[in-house]
């Protein structure tokens, strides 16, 4: 999966998977990524379908989304 961003991040990102109750249920790759173009990859083939937030925060701001995974 291509997620793409308008924020660009200058400093690494930690990325985490949320379900709808609050319990961070995954981050990736060791959880730090630098975005320097607004793009990234993600694979989430693992994950069951649904409705997740998706949280990426570099330490200063915080941005979170609404993903669903359909299969």
């Amino acid at each position: 999966m291509t997620i793409k961003t308008t924020q660009i991040f200058d400093s690494p990102v930690q990325i985490s998977l949320i379900d709808l109750t609050g319990s961070v249920v995954a981050t990736f790759e060791g959880s730090k990524y630098r975005i320097a173009e607004g793009s990234y990859e993600l694979n989430v083939q693992h994950l069951p379908a649904g409705l997740w937030l998706l949280q990426l925060d570099d330490g200063n701001h915080s941005a979170t989304r609404r993903l669903v995974i359909a299969k």
